[in-house]
Formats: C-alpha cells, structure tokens, sequence
C-alpha cells in the first residue's frame, strides 16, 4: 500500500513539472518558429550581357574626339580630325558588333535574325553618332571656345581652355547619354520596330 502511495504522488509531480514546463518550452520556443517562418528577401539582379564596346578598355575610344576638341588649342588641327577619326571607327565597329550578335540569336529564323541586326546596327550608328561623337564635340568645342575668349596670356591662354575641356568631360556623359535615349524613344526606335517587326 506504500509502494502504491509513492507511485501515485510520483505520476502527479511528474505530472505537475509537466504541466509547469509545457507553457515555459513553448513560450520559448514559439518566437523561434516565427523567426523561421519569416521569408528571407533575396536581392536579385539582372545580369547585363557582356558588351566589349561598354564593358571594356575599348570603350575609351569613344572619347577621342572630346579629347581632341579638348586640346584643340594645343594641337594641329589634323590631330583633332584624327581625333573624330578614330571616334568613327569606334562607332563603326560598335555597329557592325551589334548587327553580328543579332545572327547568333537562334530562336529567330534567318529573315528575322537579319531585320533584328540591322534594327540594332542602324540604332546603334545613330546613338553612337549622337552620344558618342557629335553632341559632345560640340559641347567640348563650345567650351574650350569660350574660356579661349577670357583675357588670359602666354601659356595660359592655350592650357587652361585644355584643362576646361578635360574637365568637363565626365560632368557632359550621363546627361547627354540620358538626353539621347529619350530623343530616340520618341523619334526613330518607333520607326525601327515597324520597319523591322521582330516578335
């Protein structure tokens, strides 16, 4: 009858610990669980294809023609023709490049690989030409123009327009790039996709 005493007042502490922990555990963990069921935000990114003529060394040639209008006063005028020469052959190539990556697409047919290549090569010419070549040779033409009119003497008057040149350079890319994208979104890229309809 002892035994059986002590077996049952065993059960009802056991019991009892029981019933006293259970809410403490689950008062613990119960924030972990939350925890882990919050989702955890991935930032992903595009990735943008590799693109030699935007992603490389190459892409400096496309500032010859800013530096050679930027040294105009110190240089030949050949040296800044050569200057645009060397811009063009920049823009060229760029073309051509675009036009044969648009060959490799094999998901098109010939015929829409063609319209493809020859829809980016003529986009391609037309904002290089703008964005690359004439609108800041002017810019830096103009510049360089203006401080040449300030009363400066000797080496001064050929240096500092130099300098003003060079250093308007990188304050003139993005809103001229910025500027030429908007101009073609409303101009000629609506064109080019009636001309070269490509689904």
């Amino acid at each position: 009858h002892i035994l059986s005493l002590c077996a049952t007042e065993m059960e009802r502490t056991q019991r009892g610990l029981v019933d006293n922990l259970l809410p403490r555990i689950t008062s613990v963990s119960s924030p972990a669980k939350k925890m882990r069921a919050v989702p955890v935000r991935v930032h992903s990114a595009v990735e943008e294809e590799y693109d030699v003529f935007k992603h490389s060394l190459l892409r400096y040639f496309g500032y010859a023609n800013e530096l050679g209008e930027s040294f105009r006063p110190l240089i030949a005028h050949r040296w800044v023709l050569a200057s645009y020469g060397v811009a063009g052959l920049y823009v060229a190539a760029d073309t051509v490049d675009k036009f044969l990556k648009a060959q490799q697409k094999e998901q098109y047919s010939v015929l829409q690989r063609r319209m493809l290549g020859a829809s980016n090569a003529i986009d391609t010419a037309i904002w290089q030409g703008l964005a690359s070549v004439a609108i800041p040779g002017i810019v830096i033409n103009r510049i360089v123009w203006a401080v040449t009119k300030l009363s400066l003497e000797g080496s001064a008057a050929k240096i500092f327009p130099t300098l003003c040149g060079l250093c308007s350079i990188p304050f003139i890319v993005t809103p001229i790039d910025e500027g030429v994208h908007a101009l073609a979104d409303v101009t000629y890229k609506p064109i080019l996709k009636k001309v070269f309809p490509v689904e």
